[in-house]
């Protein structure tokens, strides 16, 4: 925090452009140098320093290549610099070997003292490898240079000097408007004017226009000057987006024969917090119409898959691997539900481990009245996966690179316990990480899923023993001995708790018993007390009675009143 510095020390500080003679601008496509520098350009040749820019991309992705380069030929006469072109095919630019070794023969070549180029968290996959081999570039470099990023794609997020053009801003108006085929595009010119005008909000008020830049005095600092720019790598390595292209694409596979719970389903699907997801649904029933409450969601990426015939559970889900464009995939079935934040923190968990391709988490089973019955809540084991299916298919968001590059595949063969067989398939390949806490929920409604008609449990056995002996052919003999023992273990261990469990519960009874016996003797002695009290008590009520009907007592009775006066005339 700086709350207690004042505004003007952490406000974006002046560029001192007098410090360079020798300026190269490096253009991933032809306008970029306008867009980001055409100002400072201006500026440094009213100075009598000419900035030499190198274009290095054709511009050919919208089919206007050699237009563009016309382009910017036309903005030299009117900024002052000169140009040359290397040509690369457009969104071709790779840090490389080969490129890197370019940059540094062209910058010992003429002594260049800057190089300005896009930042690194730039959305333009041009930008960012013009940025990264730059920053490379630099340990190769007979003497060093500064380096200096310039917004031109998006604005940066560490403005650290600006630079007034007020003076210039009508030249770079004129030279951004001479980029006619970009602004059939969009009006980039104004854009660009507006964020040059808001750059000079803290230039107090006779500014109108600046640009800028993140200055990294490497000519001075060495390394330690290129900390500031890393942030964005840093973001990369920890799987945190840059910016929107980083946000892996998610696809969400729904298979469906016309349950009316799918649109809960779809529900849960836009309710998600995670923003870049496709929604993929099959229908397994043939029927070639989605429903309409697919069709109003508009623009969403929601895909309705249909070869016109039905597919059994497996075929279904093999069709929504096909379609699926995303880096990750979750299956969703028809009838079940995820939380808002389910697919969030799968990926947060996947992206965060290194060499694992699938993520998973707890789920909730609940019957048709919606009470739980059981829970998924047990970190992967591939020894407890190797004889029974843990994971519930919602519980598991998997990369796509386990199907494209591995060929995981559901075996169309098997109708029911076909997604075990496909998650024995994935361990073959990666680990699963376990995020614990429940967001996800299972409805068991003893369906037949996609084959129509229900499965009685002699069936569901057939599979689990064709299941079985598919991979027992395949596993080495020790896995399996390792598997059986590990059940034991765990089945012995769990029959010794419930042992123990019963035991103690037999002597908690039996001393609870023994106590409840203690009690009830003392309740029964205190009854015989009780009674030979009131026994007692009604004896000596009687005897007081017939004391005071006897004639012995009223003769006395002159002589006690008697008594009663003497004491009182004595006291």
């Amino acid at each position: 925090m700086q709350d207690r510095l004042f505004e003007n020390l952490t406000f974006p500080q002046p560029l001192p452009l007098n410090r360079f003679k020798r300026p190269l601008v490096l253009a991933p496509h032809p306008d970029d140098e306008v867009f980001g520098c055409g100002g400072v350009i201006a500026l440094w040749a009213q100075q009598g320093v000419t900035a030499h820019v190198v274009v290095l991309t054709n511009g050919s992705a919208q089919d206007a290549g050699q237009e563009r380069q016309s382009e910017s030929l036309r903005a030299t006469d009117l900024l002052g610099h000169s140009v040359a072109f290397w040509n690369y095919p457009d969104r071709d630019i790779r840090c490389t070997d080969a490129f890197v070794a370019q940059l540094t023969r062209l910058i010992d070549s003429a002594d260049y003292d800057v190089v300005l180029c896009p930042a690194l968290h730039e959305p333009h996959p041009d930008h960012q490898s013009t940025a990264l081999s730059m920053l490379w570039c630099l340990e190769h470099l007979k003497r060093p240079v500064d380096l200096c990023f310039y917004e031109s794609g998006s604005t940066l997020t560490h403005c650290t000097h600006i630079v007034d053009i007020s003076s210039v801003v009508a030249l770079k108006h004129d030279a951004l408007k001479v980029f006619e085929s970009q602004e059939l595009t969009q009006p980039y010119s104004s854009r660009i004017m507006a964020r040059d005008h808001f750059r000079a909000m803290t230039l107090g008020p006779k500014a109108v226009a600046a640009e800028g830049f993140q200055w990294l005095a490497f000519a001075d600092r060495g390394w330690s000057a290129l900390l500031p720019a890393l942030d964005p790598l840093f973001l990369h390595a920890r799987g945190q987006a840059v910016s929107p292209g980083d946000l892996p694409l998610i696809s969400v596979l729904i298979r469906t024969v016309g349950d009316p719970l799918l649109e809960q389903a779809v529900a849960c699907v836009c309710a998600q917090s995670y923003p870049r997801i496709e929604l993929v649904v099959v229908a397994a029933h043939g029927q070639t119409t989605a429903p309409h409450f697919l069709l109003a969601l508009g623009d969403r990426a929601v895909r309705w898959v249909c070869n016109g015939k039905k597919l059994n559970r497996p075929a279904a889900a093999n069709a929504a691997l096909d379609a699926a464009r995303g880096q990750y995939c979750l299956f969703l079935d028809d009838d079940d539900l995820i939380s808002p934040g389910h697919i969030a923190k799968l990926l947060n968990a996947l992206t965060s481990q290194a060499q694992v391709a699938a993520s998973h988490t707890d789920v909730q089973v609940v019957n048709a009245e919606g009470v739980e019955v059981l829970r998924y809540d047990q970190p992967y084991s591939v020894l407890r996966l190797t004889c029974s299916n843990v994971f519930p298919i919602h519980s598991v968001l998997f990369s796509r690179d386990l199907v494209t590059q591995y060929g995981c595949r559901f075996d169309e063969a098997i109708p029911v316990l076909e997604d075990w067989d496909f998650w024995l398939q994935v361990s073959a390949h990666t680990n699963f990480v376990h995020v614990p806490g429940i967001s996800a929920v299972y409805r068991y409604r003893d369906r037949s899923g996609l084959r129509g008609g229900e499965q009685d449990a002699h069936h569901h056995h057939q599979w689990r023993v064709h299941v079985s002996q598919k991979w027992l052919a395949r596993w080495p003999t020790l896995r399996i001995i390792d598997a059986m023992a590990w059940h034991v273990e765990r089945l012995d261990h769990s029959e010794q708790l419930q042992f123990h469990s019963e035991k103690t519960s037999t002597e908690k009874i039996s001393e609870l018993r023994l106590q409840l016996s203690s009690t009830e003797a003392a309740l029964v002695y205190t009854q015989q007390q009780l009674l030979q009290c009131a026994t007692e008590r009604d004896t000596a009520q009687k005897t007081l009675a017939a004391l005071l009907a006897s004639r012995s007592w009223k003769l006395l009775k002159p002589l006690r009143w008697l008594g009663r006066l003497v004491r009182g005339m004595a006291s």
